[in-house]
């Protein structure tokens, strides 16, 4: 499949989740979409809402 230059994805990922598995899943996708010329942010989860500590990562992202 191919995606547009540039495409922009955030990766959201709870970092205690699985006893870090959730981390180290988020880190493979990264990888893998790297791979086909995505740029890729991957973002830790935070206790607050997530509007307050989503919507700043968003910016400019293509696809969460």
């Amino acid at each position: 499949m191919r995606y547009p230059a540039g495409m922009q994805v955030v990766i959201a990922y709870n970092p205690v989740s699985g006893r870090g598995r959730a981390e180290a899943a988020a880190g493979q996708l990264a990888a893998e979409l790297s791979r086909a010329d995505i740029v890729v942010r991957r973002v830790a989860s935070r206790q607050a809402e997530a509007a307050e500590w989503l919507r700043p990562e968003l910016a400019g992202a293509d696809a969460l």
